[in-house]
C-alpha cells in the first residue's frame, strides 16, 4: 500500500508502485492542472512538488519533479503538491503566479503550470534566490508558443516571497511519517 499526502490530503493507494505518478494524479485523482507533455521529462509541463519531512523532522523540505518519470511508489510516505494545491486561501496566486501574470507569461497556457511549479520549487529550496538560480529553474522547461517562454522567464528573474507550502510539517504529515516508519 502506498500512503502519502496529495494537496493536503492523505491518500492510500494498491496502484503498482512502478506507475507515473503523473497518471495517478490525473486519472486515479482527477486533476487534470499536471499536464502530460513529452512523457520523457524534457518539458515539465508536468512538474509537481515533492516534499519530505527534514532531518530534523521540523518542516518539510520540497523540490520540483517531473511527475512523468516519477514512479508512484516515490510518493510513498512524501507530501506531493500539484497545481491546483499551491493557491492560498481565498483563491489568491501565488507570488510566482503573481509574477506570471505581470509580466504576460501565459499565452495559451499548457506550460504555465510547468513554469509556475517549477519556480516555486526554486522558492522552497531554502537556497538564497538569485536571477540566475531563478533561470536554471526553469532551464528545461518549454513553451511552444511564441514568446511566452521569454515572458516566463522573465517573471522567474523576479524576486518573488516565500510561499503557502513553505512552513512547519503540518502535523497529520508528521502522523503519517511516524506510522510509515
Amino acid at each position: 500500500m502506498i500512503t502519502f499526502f496529495l494537496n493536503d490530503q492523505p491518500v492510500r493507494t494498491a496502484e503498482p508502485a512502478a506507475s507515473a505518478l503523473l497518471d495517478f494524479v490525473r486519472y486515479h485523482e482527477h486533476l487534470m492542472g499536471t499536464k502530460i507533455g513529452c512523457r520523457e521529462g524534457d518539458c515539465e509541463a508536468c512538474t509537481v512538488l515533492v516534499g519530505e519531512l527534514s532531518a530534523d523532522g521540523q518542516r518539510v523540505v520540497y523540490q520540483s519533479m517531473t511527475s512523468c518519470l516519477t514512479p508512484l511508489g516515490n510518493a510513498h510516505g512524501k507530501h506531493v503538491v500539484t497545481v491546483e494545491g499551491i493557491n492560498r486561501a481565498g483563491g489568491q496566486l501565488t507570488p510566482v503566479q503573481r509574477a506570471i501574470v505581470d509580466a504576460g507569461g501565459a499565452q495559451c497556457g499548457f506550460c504555465t503550470v510547468g513554469f509556475v511549479m517549477s519556480l516555486t520549487g526554486h522558492g522552497l529550496s531554502g537556497r538564497a534566490p538569485s536571477e540566475k538560480s531563478a533561470l536554471a529553474a526553469i532551464d528545461g522547461n518549454i513553451c511552444r508558443c511564441t514568446g511566452s517562454h521569454e515572458k516566463a522567464r522573465e517573471a522567474g528573474a523576479r524576486p518573488h516571497g516565500r510561499h503557502a507550502h513553505d512552513r512547519q510539517a503540518p502535523p497529520v504529515f508528521v502522523r503519517l511519517q511516524n506510522r510509515i516508519e
